[in-house]
């Protein structure tokens, strides 16, 4: 199981943006929590650490409340109640698509990885199967960044930003497929 959270560690998001906890006492996690900024900033690294969740090999396992943006430090502050009518829409919205691009890729669930080579700032992966392949190529990074490779024959399975392309806006996500012919 792909786990970025779980009742044993601290929220995904407090870790990607927050201070650290090490050495720090229960009073001082209970106080603090994200400003608007490093929220902001959590938010985006988290989409992009789930697209590594349902695009790497395993299942994508989410801890209740990472998906609408719950933050929380170690045992108890990262088990707080789930924020019903307060969700981070964004982030739900983000989980659904990423479950929708998975179950239109079979080679994303079953298929062998490649990494391939990007420049810093992307990680570029690619899952074959039977069926085809599927690449993704996720942006980390708050400036965009060329994906050098030829993409000719693939078909564009998610683009936000239909700019250059072969560049991955901001904290951008990007999918390819391409269907073997003998299975479309």
């Amino acid at each position: 199981m792909n786990s970025l959270s779980t009742h044993d560690t601290e929220r995904a998001i407090t870790v990607l943006a927050g201070l650290s906890c090490q050495g720090k006492d229960r009073g001082w996690q209970s106080h603090h929590h994200l400003n608007f900024e490093q929220y902001r900033h959590g938010v985006e690294l988290l989409k992009a650490a789930m697209a590594l969740q349902y695009f790497l090999p395993g299942l994508p396992c989410i801890y209740y409340g990472d998906e609408a943006g719950l933050q929380g430090y170690k045992d108890p502050f990262n088990r707080g109640c789930y924020p019903w009518g307060c969700e981070n829409r964004e982030l739900i919205d983000y989980v659904c698509l990423l479950g929708k691009l998975r179950l239109a890729s079979p080679a994303l669930g079953e298929g062998a990885l490649e990494f391939l080579d990007s420049e810093e700032g992307l990680i570029a992966l690619k899952r074959k199967d039977y069926t085809g392949e599927t690449i993704a190529i996720i942006n980390y990074t708050n400036v965009s960044h060329n994906f050098s490779h030829n993409l000719k024959g693939y078909n564009c399975l998610y683009r936000p930003q239909q700019s250059h392309q072969l560049e991955i806006g901001p904290y951008g996500l990007a999918v390819y497929i391409r269907k073997n012919e003998n299975n479309e």
